[in-house]
């Protein structure tokens, strides 16, 4: 994906680099992020191998091409790496990567307040704020959390009950052992009845 958007910034393509800036962002949240490498999960060296190796050579295109930076820096690469490849690991991993990358994430590493299981939900809520996700364009300006002055007057109030002529499921019907059918009596069988109700009468939901 980095590729392609430093392909699309050669080319000028204005729509392109915003799609794959979305993309980029909702890769790292919704893909990277998927699992929680601080937990006792059943993750091998081989899954944290790839995710090793993939933030690695992240970090070395953003270090080629400067504009790729406009959307993800390279201290976010940083953070991510000691985020989602845990301390322990480490030694096996970096050993052939560049030195400025092994010490920025040492350094990454040994300011973190605690230890970074304590802090990976704060950081993949920033990141996910990233993606958009859930904010439409129509919302932006049409949204906004309620005040003492946009709040209704009663707070116990309730919207009117919608009228609706549809089927209502009604509970089980439970079947009575005293049944004259053998079979009935060892199936038990349960049976869920669809009632309409008259078109005038409201349905509280």
């Amino acid at each position: 994906m980095l590729a392609a958007l430093s392909y699309a910034f050669d080319q000028g393509m204005t729509y392109e680099v915003e799609k794959l800036k979305d993309t980029i962002h909702r890769y790292v949240a919704l893909r990277m992020f998927h699992h929680n490498p601080h937990t006792n999960s059943s993750l091998s060296i081989d899954y944290f191998k790839y995710r090793s190796e993939e933030i690695y050579r992240s970090w070395i295109s953003l270090s080629r091409d400067e504009r790729l930076q406009k959307f993800l820096t390279l201290g976010d690469l940083v953070k991510l790496y000691v985020y989602m490849v845990p301390y322990k690991w480490w030694a096996q991993l970096v050993g052939e990567y560049h030195w400025e990358f092994m010490e920025d994430i040492q350094h990454a590493h040994d300011r973190i307040l605690g230890k970074p299981e304590e802090n990976f939900t704060e950081v993949f809520n920033d990141y996910f704020r990233r993606t958009r996700l859930g904010i439409h364009p129509w919302m932006e300006n049409t949204v906004r959390p309620l005040t003492s002055e946009t709040a209704p007057e009663d707070p116990l109030a309730r919207p009117a009950p919608l009228r609706l002529n549809t089927p209502v499921i009604q509970p089980p019907i439970p079947m009575s052992d005293t049944s004259d059918s053998p079979e009935r009596v060892i199936r038990h069988i349960r049976r869920e009845t669809a009632i309409s109700p008259p078109v005038d009468a409201p349905i509280d939901i």
